[in-house]
């Protein structure tokens, strides 16, 4: 985990969610996520967190974070399925040589074996990238995401942006030229 990349992302969009992942019947805490909204990010190395405390992991002041939503709250159910460690029949998400910058992204087009493309905002890679990292397409039921991992350990989920039709349909008349 890379807490100072996580912690640029949360304060661009003065968002820090903490989710608590539950295991089954138990109800035992098995792992924190710390989330801008779009992207989340296992907790690693750090005493377990609350609410009360995440101003002070991203070095706010008590005025700083009146104005930022933070919050903990339990993992939402649609996610619970997409949080497992890699499965040998998930084949890894193609990786494209170009970008698109639109809106201040850096959105990267990601394939997957049925030629269904995920966009993804560059940024939200770099808390979890690393040269031997693989993405695979997921399924949740408010759409599809990234899952990012390192080795067979899940190290992010970012959710797919959606491209304004202004900018899909000028790129279908570029590849159309």
């Amino acid at each position: 985990m890379k807490l100072n990349k996580i912690r640029k992302l949360c304060k661009a969009k003065e968002v820090c969610i903490l989710y608590d992942e539950f295991s089954g019947e138990e109800g035992t805490l098995v792992r924190q996520w710390l989330s801008d909204g779009v992207g989340m990010w296992p907790v690693s190395g750090l005493p377990e967190l609350k609410e009360s405390n995440l101003g002070t992991l991203l070095g706010l002041t008590e005025k700083q974070a009146e104005k930022w939503v933070l919050r903990e709250e339990e993992l939402p159910g649609h996610l619970h399925g997409s949080t497992g460690d890699l499965e040998s029949w998930e084949t890894p998400l193609k990786e494209s040589v170009l970008s698109v910058n639109a809106s201040g992204q850096e959105l990267l087009p990601l394939w997957d074996k049925e030629g269904r493309v995920l966009w993804i905002d560059r940024a939200r890679l770099e808390p979890c990238w690393s040269e031997t990292a693989v993405l695979v397409r997921r399924e949740t039921e408010s759409g599809p995401v990234a899952a990012v991992f390192e080795g067979l350990f899940l190290a992010g989920i970012l959710r797919a942006e959606v491209l304004p039709e202004d900018l899909r349909r000028e790129l279908r008349d570029v590849g159309a030229r």
